[in-house]
């Protein structure tokens, strides 16, 4: 993917603006689009938070935790002169833009001369699960997802301290950072970050919840939000791309055990078998390792929602310009996150009867199932050859 030797820059570059001025084009065209999760639950917050104003904390009126309602807070600010659909959905975006810059400085390490890291950064702002989350759904996994970029981008610069310390705070947006467990036990067990250092995420998590306890909630029940979702929804599948979309209601309670063990059997192993398999955590071995952790646990996991491949998303498009040969991954998440998505976005889907809608998610659950299967193969492969070509090196 990086650009030839005869390539002009100054093209490149200019077309890396055209690119950027696409992404924002697209996400203006989708500012007012009201989807069924901003009108059910986001645009409640902002009036419940525009009306109370930052008071409004001290009750538990959303299912999100605080530091994200501090962000919508910031964005009444803006009622006398922003649609608060706007409003709302201009926090992702915002977002959007901040990975752009993180997937840009990630890219630079590899493409350090040319325009590569930047068309890199400028096509992230293209990918229709990206723009599609943020500019028409106004979901916020942006937000969670640009602290675990910085965090994945001072791992590769071997700093975990600070890594840890911006996984603290992407944990405190929203529990979806756990996916990164099986990556982030692998590299404890290698050395290359202390255990102690799991130790800064609830140190992290507390300190983002303070100014949220300072309204009057209390600091128990702020720390233990997570534990009160667990069973907010009871079904195997809530419209994720997975396989468990074909197992039926009655056996929710067997197969949600059966899933919960064999994840757990699925992490152990894998980190077993990297644990021995990996010889350096170069930047290419750590974004297939955390493209394959991020994967893996919605994948086997039950109880997952439609968005939770957003990580997947973001992760195989950066693998993709760091091993050009897995470009398919990134094609092929995009696919299984694009089905899931079109059960809220497309009006054409949303009307059509629950039979046809079942066969979408199945498809993609299928889709899904086959994608997994070339990752952990490409996982393999790549890492076998990495070792390769390390001890071929003179030294």
């Amino acid at each position: 993917m990086q650009a030839g030797p005869g390539t002009n820059e100054r093209e490149l570059t200019w077309l890396a603006v055209l690119f950027v001025l696409a992404g924002l084009g697209i996400r203006a065209s989708g500012l007012s689009f009201v989807s069924f999760d901003m009108k059910d639950w986001l645009i409640g917050w902002y009036d419940q938070i525009a009306t109370d104003g930052f008071r409004a904390l001290r009750e538990p009126f959303s299912n999100y935790t605080p530091p994200y309602l501090y962000l919508l807070a910031l964005a009444t600010t803006t009622a006398s002169f922003l649609p608060k659909v706007a409003a709302i959905k201009l926090i992702s975006i915002f977002f959007d833009l901040c990975n752009a810059f993180v997937v840009f400085r990630i890219l630079k390490i590899k493409y350090a001369q040319g325009a590569t890291a930047l068309l890199g950064a400028a096509g992230f702002l293209l990918l229709p699960t990206i723009f599609l989350n943020s500019a028409f759904w106004g979901q916020a996994d942006s937000v969670y997802t640009f602290f675990l970029l910085v965090c994945l981008y001072y791992l590769i610069m071997k700093q975990p301290l600070a890594a840890m310390i911006f996984l603290g705070i992407a944990f405190s947006f929203k529990a979806l950072p756990i996916f990164l467990a099986p990556f982030l036990l692998l590299l404890a067990v290698r050395k290359h970050i202390p255990w102690w250092s799991f130790g800064i995420i609830p140190l992290v998590y507390a300190l983002m919840m303070i100014p949220a306890w300072l309204t009057g909630r209390p600091f128990l029940d702020l720390m233990t939000i997570y534990l009160s979702q667990a069973d907010e929804y009871n079904g195997l599948s809530m419209h994720a791309p997975t396989l468990y979309n074909f197992i039926p209601a009655e056996f929710y309670a067997p197969a949600l055990w059966i899933g919960s063990v064999l994840t757990v059997l699925v992490i152990a192993f894998w980190v077993w078998v990297y644990t021995r398999k990996i010889k350096d955590f170069t930047p290419e071995v750590i974004l297939l390792c955390a493209l394959a952790s991020a994967a893996l646990v919605p994948f086997f996991l039950p109880k997952m929602h439609d968005r939770y491949f957003y990580l997947a998303d973001v992760l195989s498009f950066l693998v993709a310009f760091y091993v050009p040969r897995l470009w398919y991954l990134a094609v092929g998440y995009q696919i299984v996150s694009g089905m899931a998505y079109s059960m809220f976005l497309l009006p054409s889907v949303l009307t059509i009867k629950r039979r046809a809608a079942d066969t979408v998610l199945g498809s993609a659950g299928i889709v899904n199932t086959l994608v997994m299967g070339l990752l952990f193969w490409a996982q393999w492969r790549e890492i076998r050859s990495i070792n390769a070509s390390a001890r071929s090196k003179p030294t």
